[in-house]
């Protein structure tokens, strides 16, 4: 009975990591893929066991440097979080948030690491283009302002020149 209930609640964490719209990675201490879901597969395209036979664990980082720095954050124990350049299967590159961490035992024994990536690529698209219409604004007010500037010193210089007709 107790094998039961331990094979249904591991079968609804599946399902709910499957279900999650985070890519997820699951790997032994050392780092060794063993696990990742649809999310995962749809981000990067690769398969579990295209993943499983790379042996070069960052092939999803654009940044190995930062890569280098996850893993050796998460084998010692640690969390990482941030965000991160990835290169899927096709070479498509997005940014991710990434989550991860180094699964402990209750006597702080690593058990394995995992990964969640949210894709933000679209976000950080929608940030740029945000911050260059920003930058077109605050250049056509200078612009705009330059020109009152010019218009009114003008208009002042003329006043001037009529007031002077006047006397």
């Amino acid at each position: 009975n107790k094998l039961k209930k331990a094979e249904e609640t591991l079968f609804i964490v599946k399902k709910a990591a499957e279900s999650s719209p985070n890519a997820m990675v699951l790997a032994d201490p050392e780092g060794n893929h063993f696990y990742h879901n649809k999310a995962f597969t749809q981000l990067f395209g690769y398969t579990p066991e295209e993943l499983h036979a790379i042996v070069d664990e960052p092939t999803i980082y654009a940044n190995k440097d930062t890569a280098k720095i996850v893993f050796d954050t998460i084998k010692g124990g640690g969390s990482w979080t941030g965000e991160v350049e990835l290169v899927s299967k096709s070479g498509n590159v997005s940014v991710a948030l990434l989550r991860a961490d180094a699964i402990k035992d209750d006597h702080g024994k690593i058990l394995g690491l995992v990964g969640l990536y949210t894709d933000i690529t679209e976000r950080k698209l929608a940030e740029e283009s945000l911050r260059q219409l920003n930058m077109q604004l605050e250049q056509r007010v200078e612009e705009q302002t330059a020109q009152i500037r010019t218009s009114y010193e003008t208009a002042k210089a003329e006043r001037k020149r009529f007031e002077d007709v006047l006397e």
